[in-house]
C-alpha cells in the first residue's frame, strides 16, 4: 500500500510539548476526501497519482502538498527523537543503605533444659507448664522409698561404727577381761587333756560301744532263738486275726447299710419318707463298700508285713547284713585303742594354738587398742558417713530443681511414669533475656559485624518495626540446609504492645553499610557490558551511552562515583 499525505492536517498529541502534527494516511484515506467534477473537459493535466488537476487550482494543491510534507517530517522527527517515549531518571544526591536479610527465633539467653540424674518412677509433678519458677523450686521428684531405706541403713552404720571408736578409747570392759580369761582357761583345759591321754570314762563310753558292736555281730552270726521265732510268728498270726475281724465287720457295716438303703426306697416309694433321706442311705452304702475294701487291703498288707518278717527270721543274717556288724566292730575297736594310746602330735599342736590365740586376745584386750587399731575404726566411721553422704546425694538427684529464676516453659511428664536418668523432661527460661538467632550466610558475611543496627519484625506482630543490634557472631560455620551460615545473637527492644514469647519467628534487616550524600540512580537504568557498567544519558534532544564507576547497592538504588554529575537525566529500562 502506497502512503500519501493529506491536505487536511490531524492534529495528534505527544503527550510531552503539546504541539500538533500532521497525521500520515493511507492513498485510500485520500481519494475518500477527494471529489472529482464531472465535466472532465475542464482538466488539462494529471499528477503523478492519475488524478487529473485542475488548471484554476492547480498552484494551490501544489501548495498545500509541500506544506504537508514539512509538517509530517516534522512530526516524525519529533517523535522519533533519541529518548523520546522513554521512561528517564535524574541523577540525585541522597543516603543509601545497604542491607543483609535473613531471619531467626526468639530464645532466651538463660535457659536450661533440666533432667533427672537417676532413673525411677515419677511420685509428684509440682509445677505446671507457664508457671514462674525461682531459683531451688522443686519441679518434680521420683519415689524414693528405697533411697530412704539405705540411708537409714547407712546412718544407722555411721552411729555404729561411731561407738566401736568411742568404745576402743575407753579401754577394757571388765565383762571384756572376763570373756576372754574364759576363753583361755578353756583353751588350757583342753590343752591339758589332750596332753594327759585318755580319761577313765572316755575309755568306758569307748568299751561300751565296741561291746554293743561285738553282740549285735554275735547276735547275727547265730541265727535266730526260738523265741525270736515265736515272737514272730506270733505277730503274723494276730495279723491274720485281724484280717478276719475287718473282713467280718466291714461286710456286716456293708449290709446294713444295704438294708438301711432298701428302707429308705420303700419309704420314698410309699410316701413315708424323703428324697433326701434315700439320697443320706445311697451315700452311707457306697462309704460302707469304700471302707470294707480299704479296711480289707490295709489287714492284708499286715498280713503280708508279718509272714515277710518271719521269713527274713527263719533266713538268718544277710551277707551285707554280717559285713557291715563286723565293720561296725572294727571302727568301736579302733576308737578304743585311739582313746587308751592318748592325743597325737597333730592333735597337741592344735589345742596349743587355740591357747596361743586366746592368750593373744586377752593381752590385746588388757593393753587396749593401738594407734593402729583406732585409725582403722575412725576410716570405718569415713567409709560410713561416704554411704550416708551418698545416700543423701541419690535423695537430692531424686528431685528435679531448677538452677535459674524464670518461666517453666514445658514440663513432659506424668505421675506413674517411669523414666530414664538424665533424659531432658522440662525446660526453664529466664524470658527478660528473649534475644533472636539467627543465621548469615557465607556471602553476607563479609558486610556483618557486631554493633550493626537492625531492624526486628516479628511474625506475629506484623509491620511493627523495632529496632536492635548484632552482639555477637559466631567464629565458627555450620551446615544447614546445604548452605554454609554463622550464627548471629541479636539485642532488640520490643515496642509497645509487643509481647515477645520465646521461640516467635523474627525477620531481621541488617544495616550493612549507609553513605549519605552520594550521587544516586534507580538500578533499572543501567546496562552491563562486558562487565563494565553504562548509562544512557539524554540531553539537549540527543542520548548516548556513558561508562559510570558504581559504588554501593542496594535492592532498588545504586550509588554513582565517577561518570555522572547531579541533575543528568537517563533513560531507565
Amino acid at each position: 500500500m502506497k502512503e500519501v499525505f493529506t491536505d487536511r492536517p490531524a492534529h495528534t498529541g505527544n503527550g510531552t510539548d503539546g504541539k500538533d502534527s500532521t497525521a500520515l494516511v493511507t492513498t485510500e484515506e485520500v481519494v475518500t476526501n477527494i471529489t472529482l467534477p464531472s465535466d472532465r473537459e475542464e482538466y488539462s493535466t494529471f499528477d503523478e497519482t492519475g488524478f487529473a488537476m485542475s488548471k484554476r487550482r492547480g498552484w494551490r494543491m501544489w501548495l498545500f502538498l509541500g506544506v504537508a510534507v514539512l509538517l509530517v517530517a516534522a512530526a516524525l522527527f519529533f517523535l522519533l527523537r533519541p529518548g523520546k517515549g522513554l521512561p528517564t531518571a535524574t541523577v540525585r544526591r541522597g543516603t543509601i543503605i545497604s542491607s543483609v536479610e535473613t531471619t531467626g527465633k526468639l530464645e532466651a539467653q538463660r535457659q536450661a533444659r533440666l533432667s533427672f540424674k537417676q532413673s525411677g518412677r515419677v511420685e509428684v509433678v509440682n509445677k505446671e507448664a507457664g508457671a514462674d519458677i525461682n531459683v531451688g523450686d522443686v519441679l518434680a521428684e521420683l519415689d524414693t522409698t528405697t533411697l530412704k531405706r539405705q540411708l537409714n541403713e547407712a546412718t544407722v552404720q555411721l552411729e555404729i561404727s561411731k561407738l566401736e571408736l568411742e568404745r576402743a578409747k575407753e579401754g577394757a570392759q571388765p565383762a571384756d577381761i572376763a570373756a576372754a580369761t574364759a576363753d583361755l582357761n578353756a583353751a588350757i583345759s583342753r590343752l591339758n587333756q589332750v596332753k594327759s591321754g585318755g580319761r577313765a570314762e572316755d575309755i568306758a563310753s569307748a568299751q561300751a560301744l565296741l561291746n554293743q558292736a561285738q553282740s549285735k555281730l554275735d547276735a547275727l552270726k547265730k541265727g535266730p532263738s526260738a523265741q525270736d521265732l515265736a515272737g514272730a510268728q506270733a505277730r503274723l498270726d494276730q495279723a491274720k486275726a485281724n484280717r478276719s475281724l475287718a473282713v467280718s465287720k466291714s461286710a456286716n457295716d456293708k449290709e446294713q447299710a444295704r438294708l438301711a438303703l432298701e428302707e429308705a426306697q420303700k419309704a420314698r416309694d410309699n410316701g413315708t419318707g424323703t428324697q433326701a433321706k434315700l439320697d443320706q442311705a445311697k451315700s452311707n452304702y457306697e462309704a460302707a463298700k469304700s471302707a470294707e475294701v480299704s479296711q480289707v487291703s490295709s489287714a492284708d498288707a499286715s498280713v503280708r508285713e508279718a509272714e515277710a518278717a518271719l521269713s527274713k527270721l527263719k533266713a538268718g543274717a544277710t551277707a551285707d547284713e554280717l559285713k557291715q556288724a563286723e565293720a561296725a566292730v572294727s571302727q568301736a575297736t579302733a576308737n578304743l585303742n585311739k582313746v587308751k594310746a592318748g592325743a597325737t602330735d597333730e592333735e597337741i599342736a592344735e589345742a596349743q594354738s587355740r591357747v596361743d590365740a586366746a592368750r593373744a586376745v586377752l593381752d590385746k584386750v588388757m593393753t587396749g587398742p593401738t594407734t593402729t587399731d583406732l585409725a582403722i575404726l575412725e576410716q570405718g566411721i569415713a567409709l560410713a558417713q561416704l554411704a550416708v553422704d551418698n545416700a543423701n546425694a541419690q535423695l537430692a538427684e531424686s528431685r528435679l530443681v531448677s538452677p535459674i529464676k524464670g518461666t517453666l516453659l514445658e514440663i513432659n511428664l506424668e505421675v506413674g511414669e517411669v523414666i530414664s536418668g538424665l533424659q531432658p523432661v522440662a525446660t526453664v527460661a529466664d524470658t527478660t533475656t528473649l534475644r533472636i538467632e539467627a543465621d548469615i550466610d557465607e556471602i553476607d558475611i563479609g558486610r556483618v559485624s557486631t554493633g550493626q543496627a537492625v531492624t526486628v519484625t516479628l511474625d506475629a506482630y506484623p509491620g511493627i518495626a523495632m529496632k536492635g543490634e548484632i552482639v555477637s557472631l559466631s567464629p565458627g560455620a555450620s551446615q544447614k540446609q546445604g548452605s554454609t551460615v554463622y550464627g548471629a545473637t541479636i539485642n532488640f527492644t520490643p515496642a509497645e504492645g509487643v509481647v515477645p514469647r520465646a521461640g516467635m519467628a523474627a525477620n531481621v534487616d541488617i544495616t550493612a553499610q549507609r553513605k549519605d550524600n552520594v550521587l544516586l540512580l534507580p538500578n533499572r537504568a543501567f546496562e552491563t557490558v562486558g562487565g563494565r557498567q553504562y548509562v544512557t544519558v539524554t540531553e539537549g534532544g540527543n542520548s548516548s551511552k556513558v561508562e559510570v564507576e558504581t559504588g554501593l547497592s542496594n535492592t532498588t538504588d545504586t550509588e554513582i562515583v565517577s561518570g555522572l554529575r547531579e541533575g543528568q537525566v537517563v533513560v531507565t529500562r
